[in-house]
Order: structure tokens, then sequence, then C-alpha cells
């Protein structure tokens, strides 16, 4: 049978004002809504579960600013809802999101417990003029921080994202920023193009090409388009999907594809959690 990708999307932020959020963010909202989310994802998981007996997972993607918007209890709870109602595979991977300044070392601990693989750390940029123009929260002193959390944990499973494309970015900047992220001496790391941005620089130069020959020279090896790896497997949700997995979504607005059926969860937030184990209420077919 199909091997399967899990992805769980937690749609909170602790940004009211970001403009570069992949992952739909819903700002502003209170702790009890989001814990009532966390509790609807764990039901909406123990669901679906029998559907996928005799598959086994190989990989799953907490995205979101899990660490910083929702509790730490609430993520051990989903964590322990997939692990206790899916088959894992003996490799498989679990990646989470956070951001700069929110990871903690219970955050690590939780991580460790349920064998983690990367923390994610959407830092996008080092220059303080394009971060506040965007709307970011966080420093690079933040991310100082974070790298000393995993560090002195022993947590060995860094991952840095970085945009290119942002609003006045420039050459030098890129440059900069890949420097700096290379030198937290990450595992992995994401050059990703900015929503709407271009290859080109404001220079002219290809981005892409760029972080390609740099990262190159830092000893990692690109995997796929902006994912790079320094001696490690690569990570499986950041794969181009493939029919050969069945994806499977929870959560506000997550997508699942089955045997070429694809279809996406509800995006009205107090539908989903009313009805998060109910799949004829939250599901919506695509064409």
């Amino acid at each position: 049978m199909k091997p399967v990708e899990i992805t769980v999307n937690i749609p909170f932020c602790i940004s009211d004002g970001c403009t570069l959020c992949p992952h739909g963010s819903l700002p502003g909202q209170s702790a009890p809504l989001r814990h009532a989310y966390m509790q609807a994802l764990v039901r909406e998981i123990e669901t679906a579960a029998p559907d996928f007996e005799g598959q086994c997972v190989q990989s799953v993607h907490l995205t979101g600013g899990v660490s910083a918007a929702v509790e730490g209890q609430d993520i051990d709870a989903v964590l322990t809802a997939l692990h206790r109602r899916f088959a894992f595979a003996p490799d498989a991977q679990t990646v989470i999101t956070a951001y700069p300044g929110t990871v903690n070392v219970p955050t690590v601990r939780g991580c460790q417990k349920h064998g983690v693989t990367a923390i994610d750390v959407e830092l996008f940029s080092v220059n303080p003029r394009e971060r506040s123009a965007c709307g970011l929260t966080g420093s690079v002193e933040d991310m100082d921080l974070t790298h000393y959390v995993l560090f002195s944990t022993g947590f060995p499973g860094l991952a840095i994202t970085l945009l290119y494309g942002m609003p006045g970015q420039t050459e030098l900047m890129l440059r900069k920023s890949l420097g700096r992220a290379a030198a937290y001496a990450p595992r992995y790391l994401s050059m990703l193009p900015c929503a709407g941005a271009s290859p080109l620089t404001d220079t002219g130069s290809d981005a892409r090409a760029l972080a390609d020959a740099y990262l190159t020279q830092q000893g990692y090896a690109c995997y796929a388009p902006g994912r790079y790896a320094r001696n490690a497997a690569p990570l499986r949700c950041f794969l181009p999907p493939t029919d050969d997995v069945d994806a499977v979504g929870f959560g506000l607005g997550a997508y699942t594809r089955i045997d070429g059926m694809a279809c996406r969860n509800t995006l009205v937030l107090s539908e989903y959690i009313a009805h998060a184990d109910e799949p004829e209420a939250i599901l919506r077919r695509i064409p």
C-alpha cells in the first residue's frame, strides 16, 4: 500500500502585520479559540486514522508558527494522537515550523519526545529594514537565542528558511542573509521566493543560482528547488508531490490527495472546530 505524508495546518500567528506568511494564518485569535482548534485537530485525526490502516506514515509537517502560537501541551496532544493512531515507518520524519525567538527548552524536549527530525525556523531575512517592511516580528537576536536553545539542548535538526524577492531586497542583502544563516550551521536550509517574486534580484542576478553556488561551497547539496541539506537525508515533506504517496491534510483548509482524488477542508474556522470529526461536513471536493 502507498505510504502517507501528513500535513497539519495550524493557522495562527504571533504577528498581526506580516505580509509573507505562506500558511494562510489567522492572527489575533484568542488563546481559548486556539486551544479549541487544537482539540478539533485531535478529533479529526482520530476520525480519519482508520481509513489508513495498513499504510505507513513517512513524513509529518506541522505548519505555521506552531511553537509561538499554541501551547506546548496542545502540540504534544496532536503528535501523540498521530503516533497512537497511525503506523509510522522506521525512518519517518517530522518537521515543525517555528519563528525566531519562540523555541524554548520545553519546546525542544517535546520535539525530542516525539522524535522530531527538524525545527524549521522561518528567519526569512536578517535585514531589519526588509523585516519591518513586511511586518515580521522578531529579530536576528531572536534567531541567536533560538540557535542557543537548540545547541544547548543537543537538538541537531535546525532548519532555516530564507526568502528572496522581498520588497527592496538587493543582492548584497541577500548574500548577507545567506551568510548569516549558514553561520548557524543548520542541517537544512531553504531559499524560497517571496509571494510574486521574480528569481532576479534588484541587481539582475539570479537569486537561485546565487544560493546554489554559495551553499554548495558551504557543503550543502540541493535536493529540491530551493531546498538544501548538509550531511542529512532530504526532508520528504519538502519534496515535490508524487502519485506514489497519499497526501493527507488535517486542519483548516488542509489539502488531501488520495489515488488522484483531491479535496480540501473548509476555510471557515467555526465550521471546522464544530465539525472536525465529521468529514462529510468539512471536506470540499476539488474538481
